[in-house]
């Protein structure tokens, strides 16, 4: 791709007509934007399978259930280069983070399961589950520019809104996109009223025993897991 560089932190391709800041030429505070590919998010959780009524069958056992999903939205602003050389006791309060996940993007099991979900989680009335930065405090950067920091910011989802604070690990690819990966716990009750009967809901196959009436509700905490690809924004050329 031929390039053209047009002033500081400003580069021209001549294939695409588009011009990109390029933050490592920046050395200042850049955003970065979703790239579209490299993108998930994965929610797993547990519950009960119901007894089986019949003589030396096992009781109530422990079952996972799992969302899936591969869009990621929302972006950062963040001078990179600064970050990936700052040690923890520097200050990083010029990071910016907000990040988003389409409920409608999210799948479970099948099509049936998958309906009652975005249900689940009222996406008519809350279309995203939302993550919003409010500290991000650098722990470490190693040898091969591999960052871990703490992310803490609110989480809202279905209308409820609570802190959680994230650990995170920054990395650059050979493309020069930068990767955000991490994994928490959250608890689902302080968002949603959980399901009394998650057997019928959360199964990937029809029950084919007693769906007994005093079924324990699902496990309150499940755990997330993401990984965010991100790319220096685009800056579509204007003609004077």
């Amino acid at each position: 791709m031929k390039t053209s560089r047009l002033g500081v932190g400003v580069v021209f391709s001549f294939v695409t007509g588009v011009l990109f800041t390029n933050p490592i030429l920046q050395g200042a505070v850049s955003e970065w934007n979703t790239f579209p590919k490299g993108n998930s998010v994965v929610i797993n959780g547990e519950y009960q399978t119901p007894n089986d009524p019949r003589p030396n069958r096992p009781k109530q056992t422990k079952a996972v259930w799992k969302v899936e999903g591969a869009v990621v939205g929302g972006s950062m602003q963040a001078d990179m280069e600064q970050l990936f050389s700052r040690s923890p006791a520097q200050d990083a309060s010029d990071v910016r983070i907000s990040a988003k996940v389409p409920v409608r993007s999210l799948t479970m099991f099948t099509p049936t399961t998958t309906t009652w979900l975005h249900g689940f989680l009222k996406y008519d009335k809350h279309p995203n589950i939302e993550f919003e930065l409010q500290q991000f405090k650098v722990l470490s950067v190693d040898e091969k520019q591999t960052l871990k920091a703490e992310a803490t910011g609110r989480l809202s989802m279905a209308g409820a809104s609570h802190p959680v604070t994230v650990p995170v690990t920054l990395s650059r690819n050979a493309e020069g996109h930068v990767i955000i990966e991490g994994a928490f716990t959250i608890d689902l009750s302080l968002y949603l009223t959980l399901p009394q009967k998650p057997f019928r809901m959360f199964s990937d196959k029809p029950p084919t025993i007693h769906d007994s009436d005093d079924l324990p509700p699902t496990k309150k905490d499940a755990q997330v897991t993401f990984r965010w690809c991100l790319q220096p924004k685009k800056v579509e050329l204007t003609h004077g």
